[in-house]
């Protein structure tokens, strides 16, 4: 469905050749797909607490299935030297207390996550759901982004990251815009402030960008950039970490996008689905990017092997030749009314098929009802004693 999205579900099954999609009508039946959308479920009910327990959690509904893509998302993938750690959302207005809203994200309304990703493949090593308050440590309530720069180097864990002006931990100099747009007049003009060996830059590139970093051994090195000014490119200085924080910030954005290109999820007014849709397309983009790192492959000289080729025939192996619908029982000579006279040569033999009770073929086409469990083995038909007898006289 991702593939190949519509308004309506029912759609896929309408008998419409303009609309219909006879992959889905051939795999299941209407009926079936809305049953196990109806009682589809990932936790025992059991396990699931009260809302008024101290120690229930939204995700309760959904756990095991986050857990299980969380631990195989760190198993089979290491890390590059990179790494991009951002906020991830899922499109959701329905009414649920996860439901935030983020007005410069694409989906503004939604359920909101913590992504990490590798800053050079995007691929998704792990994920954190957001909930407010509940989630957060001491160390994240009390202190801001310098500290916890801080606590990372440490830890021998290099960063870099932008900050608001309105944090707690921003020097004075930075807090006041005009004043700060008055020390920065030109465009490419840095001005930085260093604590221990974390270090905050200032650099105005038509807005003031603030980072805070600790990944380098000359803070104040520079570097250069181009920018577009009318129809003219011009060359603008830069400070390096900027320039670094550049390369490798867009892991969890690009993984976006890639998530988004064919999304699986359909319209529901339960949140958790919608937990459950985020974790089904990661696992899908990751696979994708492991894929595409093993693998070489194109699709002709002129067509290289694209997502939604892979996702097509990800989805056929996975259904390989299911169906739920009943198959016609294999005649292997016919109707059983009409046999020439070639076949009547054929032995047939009167005795007591496989499977479960069935009408008579031949009854059936004289609009009576009677079911057996024989019929003839050579034309592999039910049918009662009496048309057998009809069908296949005695040769003299």
């Amino acid at each position: 469905m991702g593939i190949n999205p519509m308004h309506e579900y029912a759609d896929y099954w309408s008998g419409d050749p303009f609309l219909g999609v006879n992959g889905f009508q051939r795999v299941m039946t209407l009926n079936r797909y809305e049953k196990l959308s109806q009682y589809l479920h990932c936790n025992h009910a059991a396990a699931r607490l009260d809302r008024n327990d101290p120690s229930y959690h939204p995700i309760a509904k959904v756990a095991p299935v986050v857990d299980m893509a969380r631990q195989n998302f760190k198993m089979y993938y290491k890390h590059s030297r990179d790494i991009s750690i951002d906020e991830a959302m899922k499109g959701y207005k329905g009414r649920t207390e996860l439901r935030m809203y983020m007005p410069k994200k694409p989906e503004k309304f939604g359920i909101k996550f913590w992504a990490r990703c590798d800053g050079r493949t995007a691929f998704m090593s792990d994920f954190q759901l957001y909930s407010g308050k509940r989630d957060q440590s001491p160390l994240q309530q009390l202190h801001g982004l310098v500290f916890l720069l801080e606590h990372l180097l440490s830890d021998h864990i290099y960063a870099c990251g932008t900050m608001l002006t309105t944090r707690k931990d921003v020097p004075p100099a930075l807090k006041q815009k005009k004043q700060l747009k008055r020390q920065l007049p030109n465009r490419g003009d840095t001005m930085s402030f260093q604590k221990n060996n974390v270090t905050v830059t200032a650099w105005n590139d038509n807005n003031i960008v603030i980072v805070a970093h600790s990944c380098l051994t000359n803070p104040s090195e520079m570097t250069t950039c181009e920018r577009q000014v009318g129809r003219q490119k011009k060359t603008v200085p830069q400070p390096q970490a900027i320039n670094r924080y550049n390369q490798h910030m867009n892991g969890v954005d690009v993984h976006d996008q890639l998530r988004k290109q064919h999304a699986a999820s359909r319209a529901s007014k339960k949140y958790w689905k919608y937990i459950l849709w985020f974790v089904v397309d990661c696992c899908r983009v990751n696979a994708w990017i492991l894929y595409k790192l093993a693998s070489t492959r194109q699709l002709g000289k002129k067509r290289r092997y694209a997502q939604k080729d892979f996702v097509l025939e990800l989805s056929k192996e996975l259904i390989n030749d299911f169906t739920s619908r009943k198959r016609a029982a294999v005649r292997e000579c016919g109707s059983p009314i009409n046999i020439d006279m070639q076949k009547r040569k054929t032995t047939h033999t009167f005795e007591r098929l496989p499977g479960k009770h069935r009408r008579c073929k031949s009854c059936y086409q004289k609009e009576r009802r009677h079911e057996t469990v024989y019929g003839c083995s050579t034309c592999n038909t039910h049918m009662c004693n009496d048309c057998f007898r009809l069908l296949h006289p005695p040769e003299d």
